[in-house]
């Protein structure tokens, strides 16, 4: 019920006005509750190369998202890699 809450209140309010609203419930916290989407069902483009991810059109967030918060690991050693200054690199 609060997923459904939560993705209604991501709506417009003009959308919003044809819903019922739902209370909020009485709690400080909830764990492990995935976030709501909704997902269009429509006849795209034929292209073969086409994802979900480009289809629903969250492809660029998600880029953006791992380039922020992900953490980059070595193929060789699987260890974290970090930033390095220009002196770092030079010597």
């Amino acid at each position: 019920a609060e997923g459904q809450r939560r993705y209604v209140e991501s709506l417009s309010a003009y959308a919003r006005q044809f819903l019922e609203m739902m209370q909020k419930p009485d709690v400080d916290h909830i764990d492990g509750l995935s976030p709501a989407i909704s997902i269009e069902q429509k006849t795209t483009s034929r292209n073969p190369r086409s994802t979900v991810g480009t289809v629903t059109e969250i492809y660029d967030y998600m880029r953006l998202l791992f380039a922020r918060v992900g953490v980059p690991y070595s193929p060789a050693t699987g260890l974290p890699i970090e930033s390095q200054t220009v002196s770092q690199m030079v010597d």
